[in-house]
């Protein structure tokens, strides 16, 4: 990665503080909401705006990127869709105090709008106070029912909260889904393993792996939890198979997928590549593996995936 210019940081500073004044320049006409309505929503996106974060060792496109952002928010026209953009921009780079502040305020914004409460749901699941989350994903299930991802992460959040039999209906309700039945067996086999309940979790967990034969996950939990039910076969199985799947699956996620573009970071270029590809999406995980070459043409990780692809 090449240095960053320290002009770039003076044109970040100033397209801020630019944003700023502009926030309080006369908005009356064309006004469609009332005065108060105006000055609230113009508060709330004035608190969703993050501090930028220490950059050092990024590449400059990230630092161009955020500054086009910044100098967005001059225009009254695109200042939500640009604090979007910046909640959307910090989160597929890893800066998820940062992200948290703008979806934070973009769902006071845009209270119907589900990705908001989804992405917010995606930034504070691995807090130990999973209660942001669950409310979080409760949330975007409001907006979208149909959201599978969100149901699926917030069965995830109730057992981390020791909520099971909360997170029970959830993933029972997710085995009705296309797609997700394996998950959703995961999702009891893990709840049913916290409870001690351990030959019964192993019979999910065979289910899970009958849907889902490739998930890393699933066989490093029947590894630790196969002797507890006496199963020594199964756990020599579960290390045999983990020996030779190479990639971690997860559930694909097309929100996030669709953060591509924005991503900064060749490592996690390098995941949502490998999670096209197991979709089967070879030509997008190709243009994302592209990608990562333009910022980082030295990665040999990259580089050896993208060959095998093209090849």
């Amino acid at each position: 990665m090449g240095r960053i210019p320290k002009q770039i940081y003076i044109l970040i500073g100033a397209a801020t503080i630019l944003g700023f004044l502009l926030f309080r320049v006369d908005r009356q006409v064309n006004r469609k909401t009332s005065p108060i309505e105006d000055r609230l929503m113009e508060a709330e996106l004035i608190m969703g705006i993050p501090t930028i974060p220490n950059l050092g060792g990024w590449p400059s496109g990230l630092l161009v990127a955020l500054r086009d952002v910044h100098e967005g928010f001059g225009d009254r026209d695109t200042r939500i869709e640009n604090l979007g953009r910046l909640g959307r921009l910090y989160l597929i780079n890893g800066f998820m105090g940062q992200a948290r502040q703008c979806f934070d305020a973009l769902r006071k914004i845009e209270p119907n709008e589900a990705q908001w409460p989804y992405f917010l749901g995606m930034v504070t699941r691995d807090y130990q106070n999973k209660d942001l989350a669950i409310e979080a994903f409760q949330a975007a299930l409001s907006i979208d029912e149909t959201n599978s991802n969100a149901r699926y992460f917030l069965g995830k959040a109730y057992l981390g909260a020791d909520r099971i039999l909360e997170s029970v209906d959830i993933f029972e309700s997710l085995m009705l889904e296309e797609g997700w039945k394996g998950w959703g067996h995961f999702g009891l086999a893990e709840g049913l393993i916290l409870e001690e309940r351990y030959t019964e979790g192993l019979n999910e967990l065979d289910l899970a792996i009958a849907e889902l034969g490739d998930v890393r996950e699933f066989y490093t939990l029947m590894a630790q939890v196969a002797p507890y039910a006496e199963r020594r076969s199964g756990t020599e199985t579960a290390r045999r198979k983990l020996d030779r799947l190479e990639n971690d699956r997860k559930p694909y996620d097309p929100w996030f997928q669709d953060l591509w573009g924005e991503c900064f970071d060749t490592f996690r270029l390098l995941r949502l590549a490998k999670a096209e590809e197991l979709e089967g999406n070879i030509s997008k995980a190709i243009e994302i593996l592209d990608r990562a070459v333009e910022i980082d043409g030295e990665y040999d990780e990259v580089l050896e995936a993208l060959e095998a692809l093209s090849g």
